[in-house]
């Protein structure tokens, strides 16, 4: 028996908080991601629009409609990375007086359904809440004071994201009048801003800078970059999390195609990088309906020869059956089952496993629990785990 990760995995994509008929509709999402249970999903990128309220209250109509969807996460089993924004096609964004008020509006459905939320993303501000393109707040200190309060937003036990992690950096210097810290075991499981700030890549791989997640010449998205050196120590006890573009539109320079992106160099990537969740919805067939990038990692098989050579977790038993029988793994498998490490049960007890909204899932010391992909170098891919000191 294996039991889903609530908090780990390759993840959907939706629209929340929207009434019937609007953008997708509120059960649809729902039945999607049932849809892929087959390979772990438990969680969903969500975006919750608040593009009607762009220079008055959030209505209370919209804050039912949310809390509607949260209880279906609730009800279901799922988890959401959640994100607010306004900005998408021609709408423009807020003053930072409106996004200041509509958190505080925000503050009482948070602390009430932080049981189904996974990460709260930094969000509100610029296109699709990346932080780019705002029309009202793209000067830092405007930034500095709309995370501050998004700081506030985010229960203790929780994190947030930012789209570029420089902007981390640079925050943090406005907010704290100091210089920020590395993130490391003495202040991971700190209050400090550093601590509760991880990074959501929105164009992994795409290019040399993936997309503008790492925009600093000469290296950009390589371990000659201080900022992404940086970043990727951090990731150890901060959350990192991503997705490629639409439709293999970037080219990582690896893929053999030409265009998309190498699943065998997503794999490093993302183990390199100790990636929480991948987004299931971007350049795959199964959302987009057609093939792309994924779908090749599909038929691309791994040996355990090759991932040895770069240092690469593998379980015992991985490449072969229940009965000893060798079996193939592909890229796709690979990446999937590191990414949503799940829970493998081999009790014959159905007693002993709670899952824990804060923690995922625990195991008493009764059972015997076999997590795929937990070889001796499995702490290198999971970062490590939120508590409160």
């Amino acid at each position: 028996m294996a039991l889903r990760n609530p908090e780990r995995g390759l993840r959907y994509e939706s629209h929340i908080g929207n009434s019937i008929g609007e953008d997708n509709n509120h059960m649809d999402w729902i039945r999607e991601m049932q849809r892929f249970e087959p390979d772990g999903m438990t969680l969903s990128q969500t975006y919750c629009y608040l593009d009607a309220f762009v220079d008055k209250p959030i209505s209370q109509e919209k804050l039912d409609w949310l809390q509607r969807d949260f209880d279906l996460l609730r009800k279901y089993g799922f988890k959401c990375l959640l994100r607010f924004a306004y900005q998408r096609g021609n709408v423009k964004g807020p003053k930072k007086k409106w996004v200041l008020h509509h958190i505080e509006q925000l503050k009482p459905l948070i602390e009430k359904n932080t049981d189904v939320i996974f990460i709260l993303q930094a969000g509100f501000i610029g296109m699709w809440g990346e932080w780019h393109g705002d029309t009202h707040n793209d000067d830092y200190d405007s930034r500095a004071e709309i995370l501050a309060k998004v700081l506030e937003l985010v229960p203790e036990d929780r994190f947030t994201q930012v789209r570029v992690p420089i902007y981390k950096r640079r925050i943090i210097s406005r907010l704290e009048k100091r210089h920020p810290q590395e993130v490391d075991e003495s202040i991971a499981f700190t209050l400090k801003p550093e601590a509760r700030i991880g990074f959501n890549n929105d164009c992994v791989l795409g290019g040399p800078t993936h997309g503008g997640t790492w925009p600093e010449k000469p290296h950009f998205g390589s371990m000659k970059n201080p900022q992404y050196a940086l970043a990727t120590r951090e990731s150890a006890w901060v959350p990192t999390e991503g997705e490629m573009d639409w439709s293999d539109r970037l080219w990582d320079q690896v893929e053999e195609t030409g265009k998309g992106v190498d699943g065998f160099n997503a794999i490093k990537h993302l183990r390199l990088q100790h990636y929480v969740s991948f987004s299931l919805a971007h350049s795959y067939s199964e959302f987009q309906g057609k093939p792309y990038c994924m779908d090749r990692w599909r038929t691309r098989t791994l040996t355990a020869d090759k991932l040895k050579a770069e240092n690469l977790p593998i379980s015992d038993g991985y490449f072969s059956d229940v009965y000893g029988n060798s079996v193939e793994r592909s890229e796709f498998d690979y990446l999937r089952d590191h990414v949503h490490p799940r829970i493998h049960d081999r009790r014959r007890s159905g007693q002993g496993i709670s899952r824990r909204s804060d923690h995922g899932l625990r195991g008493d010391t009764q059972s015997r629990l076999h997590t795929l992909g937990a070889g001796p170098q499995s702490a290198q891919w999971l970062p490590g785990v939120r508590r409160r000191r």
